[in-house]
């Protein structure tokens, strides 16, 4: 009897030792593979940011040219939100000619095919 309960005290933990190591290692890939892939989309979403402020740059600075409208104009529908949130966050720390400038962008743009509905969704946001 007495190697009966040891051989059961050997018998049951080596089975829930490993799979428990299994179930952890599976974890820790998981974990590790979404901390990767949300630092992608971060770097990503950084790269994006810069690009559209150098546009944005562009479209509030002294020398508004049509081009950088025309550029604007022409970005692809899933970059408009970080030009949107881009232009907003500077409109709202400037005063003055800046202000007057993006308005008048935003008076173009709200020409173009898509950017409408955008730039209102966007001042809603912004109200709250």
């Amino acid at each position: 009897m007495f190697t009966y309960i040891t051989d059961l005290f050997v018998a049951v933990p080596i089975p829930f030792l490993a799979l428990s190591a299994v179930v952890l290692t599976a974890m820790l890939v998981f974990l590790v593979l979404q901390r990767g892939i949300h630092e992608l989309r971060f770097r990503r979403r950084q790269r994006l940011t810069a690009r559209c402020r150098e546009l944005v740059d562009g479209l509030l600075g002294p020398e508004t040219s049509d081009r950088c409208l025309v550029e604007t104009s022409r970005v692809p529908a899933r970059h408009r939100f970080v030009i949107e949130t881009v232009f907003l966050r500077t409109l709202a720390l400037s005063t003055g000619t800046p202000v007057e400038r993006g308005r008048s962008v935003f008076r173009f743009l709200r020409g173009e095919r898509g950017w409408g509905d955008m730039i209102r969704k966007g001042f809603e946001r912004a109200r709250t």
